[in-house]
């Protein structure tokens, strides 16, 4: 049986993997920006305004209030506090390895966020669209709000399905984890804060960060422990 590797060698392959990644990911997302510069000067693409003239042409209040209900679900306020609590709980609960990398995807997808927006300086919709009148003038591309969602709701649900007693509850809280990103991104194209190809880059990037997370706790999982997101399911129910 060979022998394990150190937990720093264990570690210094995770850290390296997920540098990796989150530079190929840095990358496709500035290829994906520079095409929006080359053909629309980093405006609205055809669809994109065609999707926010029908929120326009489709504005209810209620719609309105409920939007900004669902989008306060993916603010840097609310998924901080969410973070937070988690990485709390874990710990209290000896659950060290998990709570770590509840934090590193959270941190890195906050990071790739902010790196992202500063490289690609996309404009958001005009202010006069706007329905939330507390966005300010930070950059549109990807919407932080999708990205962070997707990259917390989903990895924490991949968490949490360990603790669900049947595969159809597992189930369950993954699609769950995955249908509230994807609410809260809609809600930012209906709020015309963003533009649709901001929100769908952001889905997309918080997929493959997640992805990225989970793949590279396996490198620092315990022997004989199975906490990593990837293995979550794995197990028999």
């Amino acid at each position: 049986m060979p022998t394990p590797r150190p937990a720093w060698q264990r570690w210094l392959l995770a850290a390296a993997f997920l540098a990796g990644g989150a530079g190929g990911l840095v990358a496709l997302l500035q290829i994906v920006g520079l095409w929006l510069e080359t053909h629309w000067q980093l405006g609205p693409a055809p669809w994109d305004q065609l999707l926010l003239d029908w929120c326009r042409d489709h504005y209810h209040l209620r719609l309105h209030r409920w939007a900004a209900d669902f989008s306060a679900l993916g603010s840097t306020t609310v998924l901080t506090l969410l973070v937070a609590s988690v990485v709390v709980a874990l710990l209290l609960g000896g659950r060290r390895h998990l709570a770590a990398w509840v934090l590193i995807t959270s941190l890195g997808a906050s990071l790739l966020v902010t790196g992202v927006k500063d490289m690609v300086e996309r404009p958001r919709p005009p202010a006069p669209q706007r329905l939330d009148p507390f966005v300010g003038d930070s950059f549109s591309f990807p919407s932080g709000h999708s990205l962070g969602a997707v990259a917390i709701y989903a990895y924490l649900g991949l968490l949490l399905a360990r603790l669900a007693p049947t595969r159809a509850a597992a189930r369950f809280v993954l699609a769950s984890s995955l249908a509230l990103p994807i609410v809260i991104g809609l809600t930012r194209i209906y709020l015309r804060v963003h533009y649709p190809t901001d929100v769908l880059a952001g889905w997309l990037a918080g997929l493959a960060w997640v992805g990225l997370a989970a793949l590279a706790a396996r490198f620092v999982e315990p022997a004989g422990r199975s906490d990593s997101a990837t293995s979550l399911l794995a197990c028999e129910r």
